[in-house]
């Protein structure tokens, strides 16, 4: 039951994940400060809004709560890292 929890809040951390790097892609081709300073708050409004999610559901769906929490927080922290260098590595 933990490892289908841990794996579920990684696939939605990763999901997420692809959202903020799309966000930050497309701020970055703009090039411009405001664009990067609202994809930043659209991204920090994308991770809150994935980690509601699974705090909403944790009642709903038949996983451990510590766990699918801990796993999207990680993936969200780590995807964010990773996004980075990947644009990083393009310009």
């Amino acid at each position: 039951m933990i490892l289908t929890s841990v794996l579920v809040g990684a696939v939605w951390g990763l999901l997420a994940c692809a959202v903020n790097y799309c966000l930050l892609r497309s701020a970055v081709k703009k090039s411009t400060a405001n664009a990067v300073s609202n994809a930043s708050l659209a991204r920090v409004a994308v991770d809150a809004a994935a980690l509601g999610v699974v705090f909403l559901l944790r009642n709903t769906l038949p996983i451990d709560f510590a766990a699918a929490i801990l796993s999207t927080a990680v993936v969200l922290s780590l995807g964010g890292i990773v996004s980075a260098f990947l644009l990083v590595k393009k310009h």
